[in-house]
C-alpha cells in the first residue's frame, strides 16, 4: 500500500483483490470514494506492487511478471490499462529469475524495484509522468555492485506539505564500486600490545588503496601509512611512537572499514 506523493489518494494492493484506489482527506484521515482497478489477474507468481508517478497522475501496478500502468485521470480509469512489460524470462547466472518484486518511487524521480531473487539488477522506470511506452520503463535497467534479494531502500516523502517538489529530476545516481568487506569479518591489528611494529591484516584482499591511522587519546593523528590494493596483510613500523593507549581506523575512499584501540608498550 502507499500514498499518492500529493497525499490526496491510498491505493493497497494484493492479487486476489487487486488494486484498491481511494480518496484520501489529511485533515480527518477519512477514506472514501472507493475505485477497484483489475491489472493481472493470471494469480501466476506472488503478490506484486504499486507507485504513483511523481505528479500522482499514472499508478502502477505490477506482479511478478508484468508492469501495468493506469491513468487517473481518465474518464474510465479501468479502460486506460495499459501493458508496459513483461518478465522476459532472464536468468543471472542461468539459475535465478530477474522478474519484478517491489516498486518505490525515488528522490530522482524515477520508480525503482528489484526482483525477487538472487540478482545484481533493479528494474527502472525512468519517466513516470509519461504515458505508456515513453514512460520509458527499462529491464535490469540499474546494474548493483552485488547480488540483492528483493530488497529495495525506504524512499519516504519528506516534501509534503513544504513547498518543495516531492523529487528532483536532476538529481545523480551514483552506484559506488568500493568493496566493504563483509561485516561479520573484521580488520585486525596485532599484537596488542605492540612495540616495534603493529601487524594490520584485512578480511579481504583491497581493491583499492587505502590507509590505516593512529590517534592519541586527544584525537591527534600521530601515524598514517598507506595500504596498497590487492593485500590482506601489512606491517606497520612504530618508531617514534611514544607507549601508551591508541586509536586506529583503517578508511577506503572516505569508508570507514575498521577501528579499534591499540596499547603500543616500550
Amino acid at each position: 500500500s502507499t500514498f499518492s506523493p500529493d497525499g490526496t489518494r491510498y491505493v493497497r494492493y494484493d492479487r486476489i483483490n487487486q488494486a484498491l484506489l481511494y480518496s484520501f482527506d489529511r485533515s480527518t484521515g477519512q477514506l472514501s470514494n472507493l475505485v477497484q482497478l483489475e491489472a493481472d489477474t493470471t494469480f501466476e507468481g506472488y503478490d506484486g506492487s504499486i507507485a504513483f508517478s511523481p505528479s500522482g497522475r499514472f499508478l502502477y501496478v505490477n506482479s511478478t511478471l508484468r508492469l501495468y500502468q493506469f491513468d487517473l485521470e481518465a474518464s474510465d480509469i479501468q479502460a486506460s490499462r495499459m501493458l508496459l512489460g513483461e518478465y522476459d524470462g532472464f536468468l543471472y547466472k542461468d539459475i535465478f529469475p530477474a522478474d519484478f518484486g517491489l516498486m518505490q518511487l525515488a528522490p530522482d524521480c524515477r520508480i525503482y524495484f528489484p526482483t525477487r531473487s538472487s540478482t545484481p539488477f533493479y528494474h527502472v522506470i525512468n519517466f513516470p509522468d509519461r504515458k505508456g511506452p515513453e514512460c520509458g520503463f527499462v529491464q535490469r535497467g540499474l546494474p548493483l555492485i552485488a547480488t540483492n534479494i528483493a530488497s529495495i531502500p525506504n524512499f519516504p516523502n519528506y516534501r509534503l506539505g513544504t513547498g518543495f517538489p516531492v523529487c528532483d529530476s536532476t538529481i545523480q545516481l551514483v552506484v559506488s564500486s568500493v568493496q566493504v568487506p563483509h561485516p561479520q569479518r573484521r580488520v585486525a591489528v596485532f599484537p596488542n600490545p605492540a612495540s616495534s611494529y603493529a601487524t594490520i591484516e584485512m578480511p579481504q584482499p583491497l581493491t583499492t588503496d587505502s590507509r590505516w591511522s593512529l590517534y592519541s587519546a586527544v584525537g591527534q593523528r600521530v601515524l598514517s601509512q598507506k595500504l596498497g590494493k590487492g593485500q590482506v596483510r601489512y606491517n606497520v613500523p612504530l618508531a617514534g611512537v611514544p607507549p601508551g593507549l591508541y586509536f586506529w581506523e583503517v578508511r577506503l575512499e572516505g569508508v570507514g572499514l575498521g577501528s579499534g584501540k591499540l596499547v603500543v608498550s616500550e
